[in-house]
């Protein structure tokens, strides 16, 4: 495990632990150690999300639960994720990884709480929960993207100059999130000061140098109209961003080439 990601236990069972300093008590980890025993209750939040579970917790001071939290359990269901998660760090603890790094350089996601995970002898993940802070959203910024005649819609303008500039302090920093598409940014408190949170964490990855190519994977997932666009590459790469605009709409004009060339074939 990387040197960002400290203070792991693992039990007799051979069950790894870790939870934020400030989360720590007896309580709070009988509490995790319930989990994957299911007898967890919560509200099932994001229906549409087939391959991971999203659990809703509310605020229980008996139970260690200091704010309403959200648990993931990461499932692997094709043999290809079985095998080659046998030799990676788990899901779970990528994001972990990724959110602390995130904390460090003071970009918004929801704080880091727990992740409880177990291997069997053979390196194969029996159960890999991530338990984070609930930030309470609205709205991700897919849902006004997508949608012309969403109220915020015409506000997108004022939102992108802070999500430029936080992704380049994520790629600045040797970060790359490998899913930065709108769905993955929450907006909160849109009525009065908005602020970003991005989060599925788990593609990220932590990198000595972000080349060019790392750059445009994330950069090209913000789909939107052109002119927004330009709003996004001015505070992403001000110094450049002519050339950025560019390589961004080449980029695009690329994909949408090999996406028709596969449906041929299909």
């Amino acid at each position: 495990m990387d040197k960002i990601i400290k203070d792991i236990e693992v039990n007799k069972e051979n069950v790894s632990i870790w939870i934020c300093p400030d989360w720590k008590s007896e309580a709070f980890q009988k509490y995790l150690l319930s989990i994957p025993l299911n007898e967890v209750e919560g509200t099932r939040v994001d229906e549409k999300n087939k391959r991971n579970k999203l659990l809703k917790i509310e605020k229980n001071l008996d139970l260690g639960i200091k704010k309403d939290i959200l648990i993931k359990e990461f499932k692997l269901k094709r043999v290809y994720d079985k095998i080659r998660f046998k030799f990676l760090k788990s899901k779970a603890f990528r994001s972990l990884e990724i959110a602390l790094k995130l904390e460090s350089i003071e970009v918004k996601t929801p704080k880091a709480i727990a992740v409880i995970e177990k291997r069997d002898r053979n390196k194969n993940i029996v159960f890999s929960y991530y338990i984070s802070e609930y930030v309470d959203c609205k709205y991700n910024l897919l849902e006004i993207t997508r949608d012309p005649k969403h109220k915020y819609r015409r506000y997108v303008k004022d939102y992108l100059p802070q999500i430029g500039k936080d992704l380049r302090k994520m790629h600045e920093n040797g970060l790359v999130h490998n899913d930065f598409h709108p769905g993955n940014i929450l907006i909160k408190n849109i009525d009065t000061m908005p602020e970003f949170y991005y989060i599925d964490l788990n593609r990220g990855r932590i990198k000595n140098k972000v080349n060019t190519r790392n750059r445009i994977t994330d950069v090209i997932k913000i789909n939107i109209y052109e002119e927004e666009e330009e709003i996004f590459i001015k505070n992403y790469c001000p110094e450049d961003w002519e050339n950025w605009l560019l390589k961004l709409r080449i980029n695009r004009a690329n994909r949408k080439k090999i996406r028709k060339i596969r449906k041929i074939f299909k």
